[in-house]
């Protein structure tokens, strides 16, 4: 098929450029070459393509009832061949995420193994931020496109993807988890490790809007450094669900009442263009979070 084709661009090129010479240079073969690919076709289809004279080389008739269709082909499989290039392209990619630790410790490695098995040449780069440095990176363009929550910025636009439902992280004989909930009063002057950094968190803002007032004896953006604290006995925390699948002894993880549910999504800059390999994988994860 590709070797049709190959004598179809040359005639097209010969009909266009009005010479075998200059048709031979734009394709970069020989002129016997060209001339050699003519002689097939017109052998093939039973009739003369091209007469010469004086004024160059001119397309016969018959040939010019054919030319439309021909230009199209060639146009055709030029797209085919650009779709097979783009495809490649994103086999060979490379990824730049921004993301938040619960993100890239449980729910990303899956979803990038599943992605690999379809695109094994792709290469990835996980960059850890807050939310605001994430949404910050994105509209730099320093990352691709970011795992975040929900943005009030208008340059912004997001793809959700899950909800996160937020636990209570307390020692394993907590007195105050007797109903298997726990409940946002139960804050109240206890010592408390804040997860925040920067602004106001998802936690922060549920402890104003209930107007609770724990003990707060340390802040850090570090979930594990929480779990680690209520295990030593430095306090209580809340934690995002996604995070808690491996907790350490002497901990558990406990549903809050009333409930705090963070809304997971990608946020990318509205209008820019993301390389093949970026588009490809934010498709990849819609699918996959649809089904």
């Amino acid at each position: 098929m590709e070797t049709n084709l190959m004598k179809y661009k040359a005639l097209l090129t010969i009909a266009d450029e009005g010479s075998f010479t200059k048709a031979a240079e734009s394709l970069s073969m020989s002129q016997s070459g060209i001339s050699r690919m003519i002689s097939d076709l017109e052998a093939e289809w039973g009739f003369r393509l091209f007469d010469r004279d004086r004024g160059g080389t001119l397309p016969t008739s018959e040939l010019v009832s054919i030319l439309p269709y021909v230009r199209s082909l060639c146009r055709q499989f030029d797209s085919v061949r650009e779709v097979v290039d783009e495809i490649n392209d994103r086999r060979r990619g490379h990824i730049r995420v921004g993301v938040f630790s619960s993100v890239a410790t449980y729910w990303l490695p899956r979803m990038i193994s599943r992605f690999r098995e379809d695109h094994p040449d792709t290469t990835y780069e996980l960059v850890l931020g807050d939310y605001s440095e994430l949404e910050e990176w994105v509209k730099m363009g320093f990352v691709d496109f970011a795992f975040s929550h929900p943005p009030e910025d208008d340059s912004l636009e997001c793809m959700f993807i899950e909800d996160d439902q937020y636990k209570a992280v307390v020692p394993s004989d907590d007195p105050s988890v007797g109903e298997g909930v726990f409940r946002a009063e139960y804050l109240n002057g206890r010592p408390f490790i804040l997860l925040e950094k920067g602004g106001r968190s998802e936690v922060g803002r549920y402890i104003d809007e209930h107007r609770l007032c724990p003990d707060v004896v340390f802040k850090t953006w570090d979930d594990y450094s929480i779990m680690n604290m209520v295990q030593c006995g430095l306090g209580i925390g809340i934690l995002p669900g996604l995070i808690l699948g491996m907790m350490p002894e002497g901990t558990r993880a406990v549903p809050l009442e009333p409930p705090l549910i963070r809304k997971i999504c990608i946020i990318r800059r509205k209008g820019r263009m993301l390389p093949p390999s970026s588009e490809c994988f934010l498709e990849y994860v819609k699918y996959r979070s649809s089904v």
